[in-house]
C-alpha cells in the first residue's frame, strides 16, 4: 500500500509530476507523507517521510510505527530540469536532525529543496490504522 499523505495547504504546480515520481522511487509496504513549505512564488521546500501508523488491537494496541524503506536516488533525480543540474547530499551531522537526503534544483523553472527524511519529524501524528485483530487483520486504513 502506498498512499501520500500531504500536509499543505497549496501545492506547487508540478506536484503530481513530483509525486509521481516520488511513487516509483519509494519502496515500501507502507505510506509517504509529505510538509510542503512555499517559500514564495518561485521556491518551495517539500520533505518526504514514512507515514506513521497507529497499532488497533492486540497486545501492542495504540503503538505508533512506520514501515521502512527503500528510496531509488536515480530514478528520482530525473523529476529535476537537468540545466542546472541539481545537486544532491545526505546529511547526518547533527544529532538533533533526522538523518535525510537533500536534493537541490529546479522543477518546471521552480527551485525546489526536497529532504527525503529517515524516519518521520518529531511531533507528527499517525495517519494510518493498521489492525492487529480480527476479521480486519493486517488491513490498513487511514485515520479520520
Amino acid at each position: 500500500m502506498k498512499k501520500h499523505y500531504c500536509l499543505s495547504k497549496t501545492p506547487p504546480k508540478f506536484f503530481n509530476k513530483l509525486t509521481d515520481v516520488v511513487s516509483r522511487s519509494w519502496t515500501t509496504m507502507g505510506s509517504i507523507a509529505c510538509n510542503v513549505n512555499e517559500i514564495n512564488d518561485k521556491h518551495y521546500e517539500i520533505m518526504f517521510y514514512p507515514a506513521l501508523r497507529e497499532i488497533y488491537g492486540g497486545k501492542d494496541d495504540g503503538e505508533v510505527i512506520f514501515p521502512g524503506f527503500h528510496f531509488n536516488i536515480g530514478r528520482f533525480v530525473r523529476v529535476f530540469d537537468s540545466s542546472p543540474a541539481p545537486k544532491v547530499s545526505f546529511d547526518s551531522l547533527r544529532k538533533d536532525y533526522i538523518p535525510h537526503l537533500m536534493f537541490n534544483g529546479y522543477i518546471d523553472g521552480i527551485f525546489t529543496k526536497i529532504a527525503v527524511m529517515e524516519s518521520p519529524p518529531s511531533g507528527r501524528e499517525a495517519v494510518e490504522r493498521i489492525y492487529a485483530i480480527g476479521p480486519r487483520k493486517g488491513q490498513v486504513e487511514a485515520k479520520r
